[in-house]
């Protein structure tokens, strides 16, 4: 970029894969937390990571869908170099 250019800024495209990857890093962070503040025991919490995969995995989904039917429409935004 030349210095007479100025910097464009707009929307972007949701990165699916590192949203789910956070939320899972959230929540198992939220998990631990928990259990370390003895808010909840371990053997009640184990049952939340296969709901926190489970949510985490339709974000994704939903995500990638509407990715999807965007690009389909032609409102999918240019790709910058």
């Amino acid at each position: 970029m030349s210095s007479t250019e100025a910097p464009r800024y707009g929307r972007h495209d949701t990165d699916a894969t590192s949203l789910v990857f956070g939320l899972i890093f959230l929540g198992a962070a939220a998990v631990w937390a928990l259990v370390e503040a003895d808010v909840v025991s371990w053997p009640d919490a184990s049952g939340f990571f296969p709901v926190l995969l489970v949510v985490a995995g339709v974000i994704g989904l939903v995500s990638s869908v509407r990715r999807s039917r965007r690009s389909r429409r032609g409102d999918e935004p240019e790709p910058r170099a």
